[in-house]
């Protein structure tokens, strides 16, 4: 098992890869504080963990409260003595895919409220999990952002400033902790199915699609695992990085996709 007597925090864990993450990570011998706003869906997640025979708790937390996230780290030290990593991944996505538009259109509350949760609920997570990491030697910090945060899109600016602003501090909390034993990288997904994808467009899938280099589109799982990883002492050397899971979306140029279809209808 790669994480036996690890402790991981998975935040936005009631749904989506935080479930994923949850069970998976659960399944490799860690120890999971399953933490979501939505606490009925945390509770879920942590019963099928102990129902399968690992170790869970359910936590009710909105990550843009500093005290609550302060309390979070305290009961998961309470339940299981520590904490080894933490997968910082929630982010309000249905939100922000119903709300998020071009600048001209954005509405500043809406703004406020995602960057509160987005942006600063990872910061304070990590502020708050670091010092309990020092003391147990050392642990790993994923932070899930978006190849939003690295690729111009024509809408969704909310969410592509806060993917950014994720990815900067990834980078400014391996430089400063890593001295102390502390990992900290980024995952940036791609076209993942979760419940937040629901609510896009049939149309707007297909396009996704078309441009991913794969034979189909993602799944909780494909970042689930490569969070494990990072997570075991497999990867101790690995700190600082943004690495994508994407089926191969932000590998090619832009036009890639079309000079394909057009040499598929094109006659023998």
């Amino acid at each position: 098992m790669l994480l036996k007597d690890k402790v991981a925090i998975v935040t936005g864990a009631a749904s989506g890869i935080g479930a994923g993450t949850s069970i998976r990570m659960a399944e490799e011998g860690a120890a999971v504080i399953v933490a979501d706003i939505n606490f009925p869906g945390a509770q879920n997640i942590a019963r099928q963990i102990v129902e399968a025979g690992g170790r869970a708790e359910p936590v009710e937390n909105d990550i843009s409260d500093e005290a609550g996230v302060k309390a979070m780290m305290e009961f998961a030290i309470e339940k299981f003595g520590s904490i080894t990593t933490i997968m910082n991944n929630a982010t309000p996505s249905v939100m922000l895919m119903d709300n998020d538009h071009d600048l001209l259109n954005l509405d500043s509350e809406m703004w406020d409220r995602a960057m509160a949760v987005a942006l600063k609920g990872t910061m304070l997570c990590c502020k708050h999990v670091i010092p309990h990491m020092v003391r147990a030697g050392g642990g790993s910090i994923v932070n899930i952002s978006s190849l939003a945060g690295r690729l111009g899109m024509h809408n969704l600016m909310t969410y592509q400033a806060a993917k950014a602003g994720i990815q900067a501090l990834t980078r400014a909390i391996a430089t400063r902790h890593g001295k102390e034993g502390i990992r900290c990288n980024a995952i940036l997904p791609g076209f993942i199915e979760t419940p937040a994808f629901a609510h896009m467009p049939p149309l707007a899938r297909q396009t996704f699609m078309r441009h991913t280099m794969c034979t189909r589109g993602g799944k909780p799982d494909d970042v689930a695992y490569l969070t494990i990883f990072l997570s075991s002492d497999r990867a101790g050397y690995i700190n600082g990085v943004e690495i994508a899971v994407d089926g191969g979306y932000s590998c090619h140029e832009p036009a890639t996709a079309d000079f394909q279809a057009m040499e598929a209808e094109a006659p023998a």
